[in-house]
């Protein structure tokens, strides 16, 4: 996997201009966040980028001010896949996603340099005065518009740049050599340039006097050199060699235009293609989430005996989480619930794929020890690197005896309120690792009583791990709200409308309940 860096092109300056990737990096003006925006009008978790797998993501925390990604505003929530040289902006800042292993044009020099004494002048960039050079503008302006690569622009800035300036070679040099933006003639001398690169990257065009190394009277003399920007930073530099000793004003000033066209141009393309990833994504998700429903049980009903209520909120569009509960004859009732690592679509593909391999298990075996066992095999020769904690049981009805597996989940409840002494706490279990670590991994149940009148709640960790404005984890008051409800519909409903009274909104993660009675 390709190491990212984020680095800083605009804004107030950071206490560091520059952070590699990790795992998480939070940004926002909280005390939490790995980049820290200090301004009143961003929000303290503002934004996350996540790695998932060998891609990071970017995902606006329902921020007030919003997150932007090569100026297009993303949807709160939504996360986006990044790509080496995406723009980010929150706020008043500005950053740029680079590759570590990417090598600045400005600090690659070798070979012959150049001093800034040795026929090095700034010029300006008067307004084009000239139609027929406002027209061929017009007709960048046009033939640019429906290019979709920036391999493809380049090409086309040469072509036009060539017409405007009457130069005897172009090329284009990206800032960045991973950046597509780049077309270089083989025989090009970079070398003799980097100290125009250097001087036009600050603005303006930059014209070099080029070192004689042959006789040759049609080598060209001097070069011309402006920087193609987005947001003020200079992604490329255009490069036009010329004959004479010096250019015209006219052509310096034309090929200043083109470039800061281009730069529109440049950005433009990078928000379609930010845009065309979220189109997918988006129809991925929808796809995802269809599945998801189809396969999930009606949120209230009775099964061989067992009444139970389930809510699920997905965090991301599709979840990660899986819930089931299913009649495996007149007597016996099997419920799951669990979480798989990660989110987004790759973690929806493995919650389907679990659910479905346990479901069929224990329909065939009624065992949620064999269950767990073969699934965990089979999470672990082909599950990506995912695993999935799960709370596996199998209920009989008439008589209260379950038999379960924890296998890493943890987050259950036994809810007692049937008489005077309401209480609500977990049931005594020794638990086992979760499913997909271990490939040669072996469960075993343990048994419980389900008395009647006793409920059992199970829930994922987007519930327990939701925190208020403070801090504070959920989990401290849940027991306190299933003591006081009445039934396995209104554990599910007390329990989401005091979630979303915690955190001032629904949890950002999948948050999952189910609640079983005899």
């Amino acid at each position: 996997m390709i190491a990212l860096k984020l680095e800083q092109v605009g804004g107030p300056l950071l206490s560091a201009q520059s952070i590699t990737l990790t795992d998480k990096v939070l940004l926002g003006r909280g005390t939490d966040c790995q980049i820290s925006l200090p301004d009143s009008a961003i929000s303290r978790r503002h934004a996350l980028i996540e790695r998932r797998g060998e891609q990071y993501w970017l995902t606006d925390l329902d921020s007030r001010g919003g997150t932007f990604i090569n100026d297009l505003r993303l949807d709160a929530k939504l996360a986006v896949p990044l790509g080496e040289h995406d723009r980010i902006r929150i706020g008043a800042w500005r950053f740029r996603v680079r590759s570590n292993a990417s090598v600045a044009r400005t600090s690659a020099s070798t070979g012959i340099g150049m001093g800034t004494s040795a026929g090095l002048t700034q010029m300006g960039a008067p307004v084009l005065a000239a139609q027929a050079r406002l027209e061929l503008l017009v007709e960048f302006v046009a033939a640019s518009a429906d290019k979709t690569g920036l391999q493809e622009l380049a090409l086309t800035l040469m072509d036009f740049a060539s017409r405007a300036t009457l130069s005897v070679r172009m090329s284009i040099w990206a800032a960045d050599e991973a950046s597509p933006l780049c077309f270089r003639p083989d025989n090009f001398r970079a070398a003799a340039l980097i100290d125009a690169f250097e001087a036009c990257a600050r603005g303006g065009v930059v014209v070099a006097d080029l070192p004689s190394t042959s006789v040759n009277k049609l080598q060209p003399q001097c070069a011309a050199v402006v920087a193609i920007r987005i947001d003020g930073e200079a992604i490329a530099f255009v490069q036009a060699e010329f004959a004479q000793a010096k250019p015209t004003d006219e052509a310096l000033e034309s090929l200043h235009a083109l470039a800061r066209l281009a730069g529109f141009s440049a950005g433009n393309i990078e928000r379609r293609s930010v845009e065309k990833r979220i189109e997918r994504l988006s129809a991925d998700l929808a796809q995802a989430h269809l599945v998801q429903q189809a396969i999930l049980p009606p949120s209230i009903g009775t099964v061989s005996g067992v009444n139970y209520a389930l809510h699920v909120h997905p965090g991301r569009v599709v979840a990660g989480d899986l819930v089931d509960i299913f009649a495996i004859n007149d007597e016996l009732c099997a419920f799951v619930l669990g979480d798989v690592s990660g989110a987004g679509f790759g973690a929806a593909v493995q919650m389907a794929a679990a659910q479905a391999y346990l479901h069929a298990e224990l329909m065939e075996t009624h065992d949620p020890a064999v269950a767990a066992t073969r699934c965990n095999a089979f999470l672990a020769r082909f599950g990506g690197g995912r695993f999935v904690t799960a709370w596996i049981g199998v209920l009989n009805a008439k008589t209260g005896a379950m038999r379960v597996v924890d296998a890493g989940h943890g987050h259950a409840r036994l809810v007692r309120n049937f008489s005077a002494n309401a209480s609500a706490s977990a049931p005594k279990l020794n638990g086992a690792i979760p499913l997909g670590i271990d490939t040669h991994a072996e469960y075993i149940s343990e048994t419980l009583t389900l008395e009647l009148g006793t409920r059992l709640v199970l829930y994922s960790d987007g519930i327990a791990e939701h925190r208020s404005l403070d801090g504070t984890d959920f989990s401290i008051q849940l027991d306190a709200i299933l003591k006081f409800s009445s039934d396995c519909a209104s554990d599910v409903s007390a329990v989401m409308a005091a979630l979303a009274v915690h955190g001032g909104r629904l949890p950002d993660d999948d948050a999952t309940i189910l609640s079983v009675a005899r």
